[in-house]
């Protein structure tokens, strides 16, 4: 989890501190990207309890996205792309009163890193959307 929490060299530091065990930067660095890689193939076999659907999708219901990014200042004179984006179908939007709705149900999809990845992140989710109109 340190390594998820804080950048790798304070997570060595930390290991270091409290648990007395010295662990480099690059050993936290190796362990996240081989525990974070081991969740691709769940994601590429799309699993249903893994990734989120839209449910009680209607043919004839609307379906939107909404799709932001910006740049995130992550250390000293380093920068990282980051998107978000959200889908949720008509029927979860609920009128509260005459000049307010509220959305009660929708998924969203984070990406730290470029466009192409981020869609390719969307699989599971974009299939429900082709899906019902082809």
């Amino acid at each position: 989890m340190l390594g998820q929490s804080v950048v790798f060299s304070e997570a060595s530091e930390i290991c270091n501190e409290l648990l007395k065990v010295d662990i480099s930067s690059t050993q936290i660095q190796r362990i996240c990207k081989y525990y974070g890689g081991l969740i691709d193939p769940i994601v590429e076999k799309d699993l249903e309890e893994y990734i989120p659907k839209l449910k009680d999708i209607d043919p004839q219901d609307n379906v939107y996205v909404m799709v932001d990014g910006s740049m995130l200042f992550t250390r000293p004179k380093d920068w990282k792309e980051i998107k978000l984006g959200r889908i949720f179908n008509q029927r979860k939007i609920i009128p509260i009163n005459d000049k307010r709705n509220e959305l009660v149900e929708s998924i969203y999809v984070s990406h730290m890193g470029g466009v192409a990845d981020f869609f390719q992140s969307w699989k599971g989710t974009w299939w429900i959307i082709t899906r019902r109109y082809s």
